[in-house]
C-alpha cells in the first residue's frame, strides 16, 4: 500500500484481514514509510514505488490533495496493466482517475460510512476490485454496499447534506428560540428534541412524516409576522426571504425522487454530462 498521515487512527488499522494480507507499506519518504509500518504493525516498509511491482492489489490511502501527484508517480514507476487498485476514502469516483485506466489498472474506491462504527463501507468501480474488497471486508464481518455506477457524487451529497447542511438551520433554530426568550441551553435542548423527533419520524415513515398542513400553517404565520422577524432579527428574515424555493424543497422534496426512473439513470446522466464537458 501507499499511505500517508495517521493511519494508526484509520479504520484500516482495525481491519484484521487487511492487516494480515498487507505485504508492503510505502510512505512519502523512508522515515514516513517506516513510521507507517510501525503504526500498522503489519507488512514491510519500502522506500520506492518499484518495490510495489510484486503486489497484485494496491491500496492507496493518502489525502485528497496528494492523490493526483502520488498516482502520477506510481503510474510512472510501476506497470499497472491488470493491477487492482483500491483508493481509500477519496470523495471522487473511480472514473475521475482516468490515468489509471489508461495504464490498464482496475480501480475501485472504498469509503467508510460515517457513524457506522467501522461496520459499513461503500464501494464503486471495477467489478474485480469490488469482489476482492467484499472478500476482505466480509471476512471481518463488515458490510459492503456497492453504489450505482456513476452515482458516487450522490453519496457524497448525502453525507454533505446530513453532516453539514443541517447545521445552519439548527443554528438558526437555536437563535430563534433565544430571541424569543429562551436561554442558550434551553434553546439548544429544544432544537435537539424537536429535530431528533422529526428525523426519527422520517426514518420510520419517509415522506409521510412531513406534517404538510402544520408546516404550511406555520409558514403562513411566519409570512404574516415577517416585519416582526425583520425588526427583531434581520438575518432570520433574510433566511425566509432569500430563497423561497428552499421552503418548497422542504415541503415537496419527495416529488423530486418519486419514480424509479429518476434514480436508475444516474450513471447515464453522468456519462452524458462528461461528454458535454
Amino acid at each position: 500500500m501507499v499511505g500517508q498521515g495517521r493511519l494508526a487512527l484509520s479504520y484500516l488499522a482495525r481491519l484484521p484481514s487487511f492487516l494480515r494480507e498487507l505485504a508492503l507499506v510505502k510512505g512519502t519518504n523512508e522515515r514516513t514509510s517506516s513510521r507507517l509500518r510501525n503504526a500498522l504493525h503489519a507488512g514491510e516498509w519500502v522506500n520506492d514505488y518499484e518495490s510495489l511491482e510484486r503486489c497484485k492489489l494496491l491500496w492507496i490511502a493518502v489525502s485528497e490533495d496528494s492523490l493526483p501527484a502520488i498516482l502520477s508517480e506510481l503510474a510512472e514507476a510501476v506497470d499497472l496493466g491488470g493491477r487492482m487498485i483500491v483508493l481509500a476514502d477519496t470523495l471522487r469516483d473511480s472514473g475521475f482517475f482516468s490515468l489509471l485506466a489508461q495504464r490498464g489498472a482496475r480501480v475501485a474506491t472504498v469509503n467508510l460510512m460515517p457513524e457506522s462504527s467501522d461496520r459499513v463501507f461503500v464501494t464503486e468501480g471495477h467489478s474485480d476490485v469490488v469482489k476482492e474488497l467484499r472478500r476482505i471486508l466480509e471476512s471481518d464481518n463488515r458490510k459492503l454496499i456497492e453504489l450505482r455506477p456513476g452515482a458516487k457524487p450522490m453519496f457524497v451529497s448525502g453525507i454533505h447534506l446530513s453532516a453539514h447542511m443541517l447545521l445552519p438551520f439548527a443554528g438558526a433554530a437555536v437563535e430563534s428560540f433565544r430571541f424569543a426568550g429562551l436561554t442558550r441551553n434551553e434553546a439548544a435542548l429544544a432544537m435537539q428534541a424537536i429535530a431528533s423527533n422529526a428525523l426519527r419520524a422520517y426514518v420510520r415513515g419517509g415522506d409521510r412524516a412531513l406534517p404538510r398542513e402544520h408546516a404550511e400553517l406555520m409558514r403562513k404565520v411566519l409570512d404574516e409576522s415577517r416585519e416582526t422577524l425583520r425588526a427583531m432579527n434581520p438575518r432570520m428574515a433574510e433566511l425566509y426571504d432569500a430563497d423561497p424555493g428552499m421552503w418548497l424543497f422542504y415541503v415537496g422534496a419527495q416529488l423530486f425522487w418519486r419514480g424509479s426512473a429518476q434514480k436508475d439513470d444516474a450513471g447515464a446522466r453522468l456519462k452524458a454530462a462528461r461528454r458535454g464537458a
